[in-house]
């Protein structure tokens, strides 16, 4: 496959090289001209290799902002309480936005606390439907 060539389907567009350190929130220089939709597939934490993905439109920076989040909640030591992660991503034509990965407790009464140590992306993918 020709570097640049578009194709119906999935094609990798961006590997973490370093999925086991924390992932700050932070822009990956990636082109999505071309396909209709991102695929982004991330990891729980930096130990543990449960994934999550995420599809989502591809937006226009100020005038179609689109923004996703992926969302997950954990119950590691059978309490009462659930630990609740997020992290934000949004598309565009030359790279993907994320934030920051913010925590808290179902119990807490305090704001979440950001924590990159969690929801690292691994992989984003982009997908075209049609050629």
């Amino acid at each position: 496959m020709a570097t640049g060539t578009i194709h119906k389907g999935k094609v990798l567009l961006w590997n973490n090289s370093s999925p086991t350190t924390a992932f700050a929130g932070q822009n990956i220089s990636v082109s999505t001209v071309g396909y209709d939709q991102v695929q982004i597939v991330f990891m729980m934490n930096r130990t543990t290799y449960v994934c999550y993905s995420l599809i989502m439109d591809i937006g226009t920076p100020s005038t179609d902002e689109k923004t996703y989040a992926v969302n997950t909640f954990m119950n590691f030591d059978a309490s009462s309480a659930l630990l609740v992660v997020r992290r934000n991503a949004e598309a565009y034509s030359s790279y993907v936005l994320f934030g920051d990965c913010k925590k808290k407790t179902t119990t807490a009464t305090s704001a979440a606390t950001v924590d990159n140590n969690y929801l690292i992306p691994l992989q984003i993918y982009g997908i075209r439907y049609q050629l």
